[in-house]
């Protein structure tokens, strides 16, 4: 797992969600309230701690009123 959460592509997926959150200008703390989730939850997956299932990508993408195709096409930008 570890591994996997070091690889360009999981980074990407990161950064992703990193950018348009706060391009919305949604801190950390409120999208993890949001999600129903602990204080730290979205810091976590943004500090490389903590992996991320397609279900919760999903349920992060809703909750920044983001349709995930447009969340995918951020990740597939940022992917070589």
């Amino acid at each position: 797992m570890a591994d996997r959460l070091r690889s360009d592509e999981y980074r990407a997926i990161v950064h992703a969600l990193r950018a348009v959150r706060e391009r919305l200008g949604i801190e950390q703390g409120d999208l993890s309230r949001r999600l129903g989730r602990s204080r730290n939850y979205i810091n976590r997956i943004e500090a490389l701690e903590r992996g991320l299932g397609f279900i919760e990508l999903i349920a992060i993408a809703n909750e920044l009123k983001v349709h995930p195709t447009e969340l995918f096409d951020e990740i597939t930008r940022n992917v070589r």
